[in-house]
């Protein structure tokens, strides 16, 4: 086994840090997708093609908040 090397605070909590940058983006883009997959089943219900419901949806949600 290799011998693990004691980590300083700072090192931990950058680690910890790191972590939850990570937690949020995947939160982030798991809210994203949902809000997205909603909109275009609304849009499917009034009558729109999925692909022009979805292409709406990106439009909206993903513009209009300037994520990626």
């Amino acid at each position: 086994m290799a011998d693990k090397k004691k980590l300083s605070i700072l090192e931990k909590n950058q680690l910890r840090a790191k972590t939850i940058v990570k937690n949020f983006a995947k939160e982030r883009k798991n809210h994203l997708k949902k809000r997205i997959d909603q909109y275009t089943e609304l849009k499917m219900l009034k009558g729109w093609s999925k692909e022009k419901a979805e292409k709406m949806a990106k439009e909206l949600i993903l513009d209009k908040h300037n994520y990626d």
